[in-house]
């Protein structure tokens, strides 16, 4: 499955997982620009199930774990809220190329309150996140 069809395309109306399709059906030559940015808004907005490509001792994970993940949101990485195999929480950041997307948390297999927790988070650090740099607006011009 190609990157861009995690998500539904906004507009060809395809499905999660189906390719886009131009008007008279046929499949165009990439998929359209608003599938893109549905993308890059979502796996910047939701919480997901990611996949370690590599072994990271320091934090006690194995390449393979399954990590529940919100986007971290100062740079290209992940904030890991968890192992699902076990609850382990690693208390760290992974960069995004450290990690394979499997699926948005609310459409896989976790637990409802666990993810009602990861989005509390995320909401939460967006929010210190703005807070900051208000803060760095206010003195940069005070």
């Amino acid at each position: 499955m190609s990157r861009s069809t995690i998500v539904a395309c906004p507009h060809c109306r395809a499905a999660a997982g189906a390719a886009c399709t131009t008007k008279a059906g046929n499949p165009p030559r990439m998929p359209h620009q608003a599938r893109w940015d549905a993308l890059s808004s979502n796996l910047r907005s939701r919480p997901a199930v990611y996949r370690l490509r590599e072994d990271d001792p320091s934090f006690h994970l194995a390449a393979g774990d399954l990590l529940l993940c919100a986007p971290y949101p100062y740079d290209s990485k992940q904030t890991v809220l968890r192992r699902l195999s076990d609850g382990f929480d690693p208390q760290c950041n992974q960069y995004n190329g450290s990690l394979e997307f499997v699926a948005f948390a609310d459409e896989y297999d976790v637990e409802a309150d666990v993810v009602t927790e990861a989005a509390r988070y995320l909401n939460q650090s967006r929010a210190d996140y703005a807070a900051s740099a208000m803060r760095l607006l206010r003195g940069a011009f005070a």
